[in-house]
């Protein structure tokens, strides 16, 4: 049997996390380079908000199509096992090391520790602390899987038809208004170009009364990431530029969550605030990689943060549109039968 061999492993851990790291950073290299697939990288991570948005990014640049990700151990839980010959998405793991302290100088890790020092550990004759570390482990996508196909909608949400687009809407400004206290008010913004506006001076949207039921979402969307991002007094000095990216981001992560399609002039809108953004970079000591990783972060965290109680507000009025849905066929079924009954009633007085 092969001796294990530390140094060996310790070399093998070390390149894959540089190989990791390289990886990130070409990722950044392409967004700056291809802005599109960095709204791309926004559509994708809406499902992913359980993970940290290092390790969203690692998975987006080993599979761009992954759509529900977890460890081998998480899909066996459930019942379900990796295909055979697949290969896992690299993704950074934590480690918790608990360490014991010798003496002022010398410190050694609890599973190297003697059977006297973990003895003396356990009496606590020794002091011990934890320390956080991070290594990588691997995920599957649901697709490297035996999960049935058709019990997918059970694991992560797989859109809605364009007849819910207003209940959807409607589902996001009872959001805003109940839950950031800024109403939704359907204006008549003497414009057919302007769509809609955030006003954080008195935390109010309004939205063009022109818009059809999808283009209505999809700008309430993008202001409502205002409304989530910007209504705090230190981002009122950033530049109006960023704010929009942001804003878009945002709304690009929630539109993919209820399944809207990224169009190619919804990246092109992306891209245009993008460069426009990295423009006012220009002259500053600012590193546009380190900004756009900042700006992934932020509103990752303000997608995670929102969305499941957005989803528990659009979720309430899809279903009471099919509630009131089956109260009006009831009526209707109900009137029909009582025509009909009324009908046979006159025909048999008639006879």
């Amino acid at each position: 049997m092969k001796k294990y061999d530390k140094k060996s492993a310790d070399q093998k851990r070390e390149e894959i996390e540089n190989n990791v790291q390289e990886l990130l950073k070409n990722t950044l290299k392409e967004y700056h380079s291809n802005p599109e697939l960095f709204a791309e990288a926004f559509a994708f991570s809406c499902n992913f908000y359980q993970y940290s948005p290092l390790n969203t990014q690692l998975i987006y640049a080993q599979n761009k199509g992954a759509t529900y990700c977890q460890s081998y151990s998480a899909w066996k839980k459930m019942g379900y096992n990796v295909l055979s010959g697949q290969h896992g998405l690299k993704v950074r793991i934590p480690i918790h090391t608990t360490w014991l302290k010798i003496n002022n100088e010398e410190f050694v890790k609890l599973s190297e520790a003697t059977a006297a020092q973990k003895e003396a550990y356990q009496k606590g004759m020794i002091e011990g602390f934890e320390k956080l570390s991070f290594g990588i482990g691997n995920v599957f996508d649901i697709s490297q899987t035996d999960f049935p196909k058709d019990q997918y909608p059970k694991l992560f949400n797989m859109g809605y038809p364009s007849a819910q687009h207003l209940n959807i809407c409607r589902g996001i400004e009872d959001f805003a208004t109940e839950q950031l206290h800024c109403p939704v008010l359907q204006s008549n913004l003497k414009s057919i170009s302007l769509r809609g506006v955030y006003l954080p001076e008195i935390n109010v949207i309004k939205i063009n009364e022109r818009l059809e039921d999808t283009q209505r979402l999809c700008t309430t969307l993008h202001e409502l990431g205002h409304a989530l991002i910007h209504s705090e007094k230190l981002s009122r000095n950033k530049p109006v530029s960023q704010k929009e990216l942001e804003a878009d981001a945002l709304s690009i992560m929630i539109q993919a969550n209820y399944g809207l399609e990224l169009t190619e002039a919804r990246k092109m809108h992306f891209k245009n605030h993008y460069d426009s953004f990295i423009e006012t970079l220009k002259g500053t000591d600012k590193d546009p990689f380190t900004e756009i990783d900042s700006i992934f972060k932020s509103v990752f965290h303000s997608y995670k943060e929102h969305i499941e109680s957005i989803n528990d507000y659009v979720f309430n009025r899809i279903n009471l549109n099919i509630e009131n849905h089956h109260s009006l066929q009831q009526n209707l079924n109900d009137k029909s039968l009582h025509i009909k009954q009324s009908k046979h009633q006159k025909i048999s007085i008639d006879r």
